[in-house]
């Protein structure tokens, strides 16, 4: 399934891929440059439905759904990365910095996201980004396929 989103669009897929992931699971989230802090939209919610990503995966930690972070060498010098990577790892996330990570993606185990938007406010709200969906049947192959 390819699909057309808007601005703004991503900031509610992330929270629905996190949704449809089963408990005992991981959420693969590839994002070289990285901001916790950038609110997503939690689309079932009619109101206070607009949350810190951090606090949105905290809480799906507490529901089973873990996170692994994957982020790039190539933010080493911004601040707002940096930050992100320091407050996961005390939250005892795990994350992995990889050498010019390029793919970014929302991996469950069910849903995908793939395309050019950073989980960073730029990424999520302003920038026209390319963004495709797709159904995931194995979701270390899908994984192992943008790291390659």
């Amino acid at each position: 399934m390819e699909s057309s989103f808007y601005k703004g669009d991503l900031s509610q897929i992330i929270p629905t891929i996190y949704s449809l992931s089963t408990p005992g699971t991981s959420v693969y989230v590839l994002s070289p440059w990285l901001n916790i802090h950038v609110e997503v939209i939690i689309p079932w919610k009619k109101t206070d439905n607009e949350k810190p990503f951090i606090e949105f995966v905290v809480s799906e930690r507490r529901r089973g759904v873990d996170s692994v972070f994957f982020v790039s060498t190539m933010a080493r010098d911004d601040k707002e990365t940096q930050r992100s990577i320091t407050e996961l790892t005390g939250l005892e996330f795990r994350i992995k910095v990889i050498e010019n990570l390029h793919s970014k993606a929302v991996i469950g185990n069910l849903l995908m996201y793939r395309g050019s938007a950073n989980i960073t406010y730029n990424g999520l709200y302003n920038n026209i980004e390319s963004v495709t969906m797709t159904v995931v049947n194995n979701q270390e192959e899908a994984l192992r396929g943008l790291l390659a």
